[in-house]
């Protein structure tokens, strides 16, 4: 009985002694993990959640995150039209004015792409 004791001891400072790494390995990636969130580029639209839109409703887009110029620009398709230009930009704030160009009726997509030197990607 003794035996197994020792050995449930020894089991339990093993065990012990892996978690101790585990958890030391996760502080040091903490900061990396951080910075890499801190460095993503996310983009909450105003009518995320909203059944629909009228045509002449203004949109908006609001950024994490200043985008670096290096990072590319931001390009923004209604459907397959690039409506990037009819976009002010305000801080972090993209706003269309749909009085200058209605949105289209019915049901349609919008897109975010982030275009970079490397190539175009969806954001959002």
């Amino acid at each position: 009985m003794l035996m197994i004791r020792k050995r449930a001891v020894c089991s339990s400072a093993h065990l012990l002694i892996g978690l101790a790494a585990i958890s030391l390995v996760g502080a040091q990636l903490a900061p990396m993990r951080a910075a890499a969130q801190e460095r993503s580029l996310l983009i909450a639209a105003s009518f995320a959640g909203k059944e629909s839109t009228l045509p002449n409703e203004q949109i908006e887009f609001v950024l994490n995150r200043r985008l670096e110029e290096s990072e590319g620009k931001i390009a923004v398709f209604i459907g397959t039209t690039d409506v990037s230009r009819l976009f002010t930009r305000e801080e972090l704030r993209l706003r269309y004015n749909a009085k200058l160009w209605a949105l289209p009726l019915g049901e349609t997509t919008v897109t975010v792409y982030l275009v970079s030197p490397s190539g175009w990607r969806t954001s959002g």
